[in-house]
C-alpha cells in the first residue's frame, strides 16, 4: 500500500488537530495547545491538549469529530480506498478514542454518535470551515 505524499499526510495531521482546537474554543475550553508532528516518523500526527469544565458529551464531540474531519478532506483530495474512514479512526485517530474510552471506564455516559453527529454539523458551518483552513495553514507554518 502506498504512503500519501508528505505534503498530504502533514495537512490531514493538521486539519485533524484544528478539529480539536476549534471544537475546544467552541465548548470554552481553555488552554487550547496544538502541536504539529514535524514528519511521519512521529507516533501521531499531532497533540491537542485543553482543559475546563465541559461535560463529558461535549469533551466526547472534540475527541471523536477530527477523525471524520480529517477522512473527509482526504476524500475530497481523491484519496477514495473503500477502508479510509476505518483506517483514520483505527489508525490515525485511536487515540482520541481511547480518550473518550477512558470516560466510559471511568463511569461516564456518553452517546458516541450523538457526539460526533453534533460536531460535525458545527464544523459544517461556513465559518467553521473557514476557522479549520486557517488553523491548519497556521500549524504547517
Amino acid at each position: 500500500m502506498a504512503l500519501l505524499p508528505d505534503g498530504v499526510w502533514r495537512l490531514s495531521a493538521a486539519l485533524h488537530e484544528s478539529a480539536h482546537a476549534l471544537l475546544s474554543w467552541v465548548i470554552d475550553l481553555r488552554e487550547a495547545r496544538v502541536v504539529l508532528a514535524r514528519d511521519r516518523r512521529s507516533l501521531t500526527g499531532g497533540l491537542t491538549t485543553a482543559s475546563g469544565n465541559a461535560d463529558v458529551q461535549l469533551w466526547s464531540a472534540m475527541w471523536l469529530s477530527a477523525g471524520y474531519v480529517q477522512a473527509d478532506w482526504l476524500k475530497r483530495q481523491g484519496y477514495i480506498h473503500p477502508e479510509l474512514l476505518y483506517c483514520v479512526l483505527e489508525m490515525g485517530a485511536s487515540g482520541d478514542s481511547q480518550v473518550v474510552d477512558s470516560y466510559v471506564a471511568d463511569g461516564y455516559v456518553l452517546d458516541r454518535d450523538q457526539a460526533i453527529s453534533d460536531a460535525l454539523q458545527v464544523l459544517a458551518l461556513p465559518s467553521a470551515a473557514a476557522a479549520l483552513s486557517t488553523l491548519a495553514g497556521e500549524l504547517l507554518r
